[in-house]
């Protein structure tokens, strides 16, 4: 065995060893199956006796330690009778304190979820917020309604917050089922704690909890983004930005999607100064509550290489949406690189390699073709962007 490999073992094993429960419960065992030896020592041989096998005397142990007292078996030397009134003694003592222990672990963990100290080594597949919001909520109320297939159990939440607001969350009851590690979203140990490695999505939000600037807000949302860049790659992340000059940054860190809030809010006044109804019908889309949204949904393979105008045809006639669109490049940007060039590897002509090379690394993901013309073609890696009726609201 390698050094390391005994080392890590004997520290599992003195960890194991070491937690009070497993000591209580070993000590029991101990107890029950040492009286169960000289009761059958003592029983098996006695007149009229119940106990003939060592297992026998071990199920009159277990039940005597218990205090169950079934009556099945029972001694009939004095000696038998003495070591099981001392069995019974010992069992209403370590019984209490093994009850004792039990409560312990499960009020301790109870409390460590409340505080935020979560454990997620085994969490996969979960979608994971970084940051927080002042009407959080709703936010999350939202995502919630507009994602069905999403509960709270699948949400963990990574923020800074005071004991007294996570006690009031836990009091609502969307948020009884949500998991929430306390600790700064932009530290990496925080960031491993929440496996961010195994999540399907990640959101990082512009944290408006407490009261700094929105350069300071923008900045920890980089620094999360270039962290998760490191330990996540795969994971498709998502973030919020204040100020658009911090853009850049999060496209370098590989951002698959950049949310600008205040530039929309600018373009939603501009363009409702511009045309009569705009904000209305923007709102509309977004709006939870509406009866319309704005989605995006994979296109089947066998429309890549088909015209735009196949396409619409076909959502327009199966699922009676309105194809306004599409998004290339749809995903996560470091998977499609890293496919692309595997595909351009492949390539038994250098010049074509090079020139594929330099096609993948200019790739953007989530990049909106709005309104394209009939024949535009459809490639590889792409989403449609839709129009369509929100059933059951």
């Amino acid at each position: 065995m390698k050094p390391v490999i005994r080392v890590r073992l004997t520290k599992k094993i003195k960890l194991f060893f070491g937690n009070e429960l497993v000591r209580f419960t070993i000590v029991a065992a101990f107890v029950v199956f040492v009286a169960a030896i000289l009761s059958y020592l003592m029983e098996r041989e006695a007149p009229q006796t119940q106990v003939k096998s060592f297992g026998e005397a071990l199920w009159m142990s277990v039940v005597t330690f218990t205090t169950t007292g079934y009556g099945d078996k029972v001694p009939v030397t004095i000696a038998g009778r003495l070591t099981m009134a001392a069995l019974m003694f010992s069992g209403i003592i370590l019984a209490g304190i093994l009850t004792g222990q039990i409560a312990g672990v499960l009020v301790q963990r109870s409390l460590q979820k409340l505080r935020g100290f979560v454990d997620m080594e085994n969490r996969k597949g979960h979608f994971v917020i970084c940051g927080w919001k002042k009407d959080m909520e709703k936010v999350i109320e939202q995502i919630l309604i507009r994602n069905k297939d999403l509960t709270g159990e699948d949400i963990v939440v990574i923020a800074h917050l005071s004991d007294d607001l996570r006690m009031s969350l836990k009091q609502n009851e969307m948020f009884k089922a949500i998991d929430i590690i306390n600790g700064d979203y932009f530290n990496e140990a925080v960031l491993k704690r929440a496996n961010v490695k195994h999540a399907a999505k990640i959101l990082i939000l512009a944290d408006d909890n407490k009261s700094v600037s929105t350069t300071e807000i923008d900045s920890r949302t980089v620094m999360t983004a270039m962290t998760i860049e490191n330990i996540a790659k795969d994971t498709y992340v998502v973030a919020e930005l204040i100020d658009r000059k911090f853009e850049p940054y999060l496209r370098m860190a590989k951002v698959d999607e950049i949310i600008l809030s205040r530039e929309y809010g600018r373009s939603l006044i501009a363009n409702a100064c511009l045309s009569a109804g705009v904000a209305h019908v923007v709102y509309d889309l977004l709006d939870v509550h509406s009866g319309s949204m704005v989605t995006t949904k994979e296109i089947p393979q066998t429309f890549v290489g088909h015209k735009f105008s196949e396409l619409s045809t076909h959502f327009r006639s199966k699922h009676n949406s309105i194809l306004i669109g599409i998004l290339e490049n749809t995903g996560n940007v470091f998977k499609m690189k890293r496919d692309a060039i595997k595909e351009a590897q492949k390539n038994p002509d250098i010049s074509l390699i090079v020139s594929q090379l330099k096609d993948t690394k200019a790739i953007k993901s989530n990049q909106p073709v709005l309104n394209p013309n009939d024949d535009y073609v459809i490639k590889k890696n792409c989403s449609a962007v839709l129009i369509e009726t929100v059933s059951n609201l």
